[in-house]
């Protein structure tokens, strides 16, 4: 099953952001601003290619204005990126899949890697 962003309440807030394991992008956005859903189709794009590695969660600011002051959005479409109940990361307006991919990839954790003990190289492909 593909992950998709999905809408959350303030009530779900803590939950599905602050206690979640692992890294979570939360999209501030608005249904009427056409920038916010060109947004949301690319995050829909990383929930299929890091399919169970992050979560993707959408907060409507025009239904949560204060969880949108608390964290002092002033602009939509943004990005906030959650590790470990903490903002590690923001980002304001729509920025292009590569450079938004560099950034999820920044923050995603290394996985272990798999050290062939014949060669020395690792599965994940460093040496």
């Amino acid at each position: 099953m593909i992950m998709k962003p999905r809408a959350i309440s303030d009530r779900e807030f803590e939950q599905e952001v602050l206690k979640s394991d692992g890294l979570v992008i939360v999209d501030f956005w608005a249904a009427w601003s056409r920038p916010c859903r060109i947004m949301l189709s690319i995050l829909e794009v990383f929930g299929e290619r890091y399919n169970g590695q992050l979560k993707i969660v959408t907060l409507n600011v025009d239904k949560y204005p204060e969880l949108t002051k608390e964290f002092g959005i002033v602009r939509i479409p943004t990005i906030l990126f959650f590790s470990g109940e903490k903002v590690v990361d923001k980002d304001e307006g729509i920025g292009s899949v590569k450079y938004l991919e560099a950034r999820i990839q920044r923050l995603l954790p290394v996985p272990e890697c798999n050290t062939d003990s014949e060669t020395g190289h690792c599965s994940c492909g460093s040496a």
